[in-house]
């Protein structure tokens, strides 16, 4: 008689306790959720990123022009500056200048995919340090040598 009470008791304790763990998971779930489309959102694909790169290097190229402008007229009226002035490291800064401009699209436009494809299969990646780690301890514990598991040591 008391056992079937303990046990309704029991499996009311029980339902609610899995009632409001599978409403944390389900939420967990929905937080993933969000966090994996804003995480893998190829910002690189944009077209307007493009033209908004393209007014940068023409603005920036623009900066560059004026600068190296102004810096030959100085060193043409002032003799004292012309002494400070290097042309080898001025043109050598302007080649890094260009070329770190022209590289930059391809770079980011790379960095994003990596990044979207790294989140996107983040979970195999866990579940693939899992797998080792249940390997290690199966080493450890049953210190078998031969094992169940043939994954191979990536640590």
């Amino acid at each position: 008689m008391f056992d079937g009470i303990i046990s309704a008791v029991c499996d009311f304790f029980r339902d609610i306790l899995w009632g409001i763990a599978s409403m944390f998971l389900f939420i967990l779930d929905l937080i993933w959720d969000m966090v994996l489309r804003i995480a893998t959102l190829d910002i690189g694909s944009f077209s307007w990123l493009k033209d908004w790169y393209a007014v940068m290097a023409v603005t920036l190229s623009m900066f560059i022009t004026f600068r190296v402008i102004k810096i030959v007229l100085k060193n043409m009226f002032d003799e004292d500056y012309h002494e400070k002035v290097k042309p080898v490291k001025m043109i050598i800064m302007i080649i890094v200048a260009s070329i770190v401009t022209s590289l930059m699209p391809i770079m980011y436009s790379y960095a994003c995919s990596i990044t979207t494809d790294a989140i996107d299969n983040i979970s195999y990646f866990f579940y693939l340090r899992l797998l080792q780690h249940l390997l290690i301890c199966q080493i450890l514990l049953f210190n078998q040598e031969e094992s169940i598991l043939k994954i191979p040591m990536l640590i």
